[in-house]
């Protein structure tokens, strides 16, 4: 009798499905004494996915009709659910079983066949994998003849290997704080997290970017390519003052997964154009304002800075009698800004 075990579980919307689970990792193993040789096997080795693990042993003896079986698994596994065995080469059925997180014992029933000198399967479920991918340790098949008196027993162990579950998010690092509009800057790396925070060491993309920014030039991005989870990426340019994100966001899936940045002040750049206002004629001796409006980058962005004010071309400029022009130069704040001048010469 072989038994596969189907479950319903909810997914992340919210809906159910009816599933198989799996996971898949192998080993060969030896007993000592009976030479139980082992081969375990799983359907999945996603991170925490509920899947059957299969045992196929070599067993030397006479393996009775209540032969008792016992699996450890390592600390992280969760075991507590296993409540079938089944086995397509072992006549009967199995009963008894005891499940705790790590460990699960059970028995045939008797009402099979004994049997001697021979290889055989067994299938046990539902297990649920570690959801950390660093999990390591062994797991153990033990097989024990109920009399005790014929040949039987052993141990066997093996690696565990835990993959990445499903893409669940993204990190950012080498985010600026603040950059100069218009200007490129880069050495962003994108790093693959699956649902359980763990490295998605198979993700390898494709991404999109978007930003914060209506104008942000985002068309001539490069990158170093996936490797392990990672990719770094260069060549972002923001061009609108102010707090700026960018975002990015996986475009292999149906689930939309996306990361926006820490804030980045985008500070104007060095002014491209502004307006001086004419302040017409003025008296001699008496002091004017002189004014800048429209400070502004080749963006848009208003400027702040200081205006030096100076006289064009040469020439003295001071009055018949000596009075020297006060000029002033003119402190811009966010595109604006003026000072008094003063001059005498007429």
């Amino acid at each position: 009798m072989f038994i596969h075990k189907t479950v319903e579980r909810k997914t992340r919307n919210g809906t159910k499905k009816m599933r198989t689970f799996a996971l898949a990792f192998v080993c060969f193993l030896s007993f000592s004494a009976t030479q139980v040789l082992a081969q375990v096997s799983a359907q999945s080795t996603t991170a925490g996915e509920y899947t059957n693990y299969t045992f196929t042993f070599t067993f030397t003896g006479t393996l009775d009709s209540a032969a008792n079986f016992q699996i450890n698994f390592p600390a992280g596994f969760d075991a507590s659910n296993v409540q079938i065995a089944g086995s397509p080469d072992i006549d009967g059925g199995f009963t008894g079983f005891s499940a705790t997180a790590t460990s699960v014992t059970f028995r045939r029933d008797g009402t099979g066949s004994a049997y001697s000198d021979g290889t055989y399967t067994i299938t046990v479920g539902i297990v649920r994998n570690p959801t950390a991918t660093d999990t390591t340790g062994t797991i153990t098949l033990t097989v024990t003849n109920s009399s005790g008196s014929a040949s039987g027993s052993g141990s066997a162990s093996g690696n565990v290997t835990i993959t990445p579950a499903a893409l669940g998010s993204f990190e950012l690092t080498g985010v600026p704080s603040s950059t100069t509009a218009g200007a490129s800057f880069g050495n962003i790396t994108v790093t693959a997290k699956d649902i359980y925070g763990n490295t998605k060491t198979d993700y390898s993309g494709p991404v999109s970017w978007s930003s914060s920014d209506p104008q942000a030039d985002l068309t001539n991005i490069t990158e170093t390519g996936w490797s392990s989870g990672q990719n770094t990426y260069s060549n972002f340019i923001l061009k609108t003052a102010g707090s700026q994100t960018i975002t990015v966001s996986d475009n292999s899936g149906s689930v939309t997964v996306s990361r926006e940045s820490t804030p980045i002040t985008v500070n104007p750049a060095a002014v491209s154009s502004f307006t001086l206002i004419n302040p017409g004629n003025q008296v001699a001796g008496v002091p004017f304002n002189l004014t800048i409006t429209n400070a502004v980058d080749a963006y848009g962005n208003a400027v702040s800075g200081t205006a030096t004010v100076s006289f064009v071309g040469g020439g003295n400029h001071d009055s018949p009698n000596g009075d020297v022009p006060a000029l002033a130069n003119i402190v811009v704040t966010d595109g604006s800004g003026s000072a008094t001048q003063t001059l005498y010469k007429a």
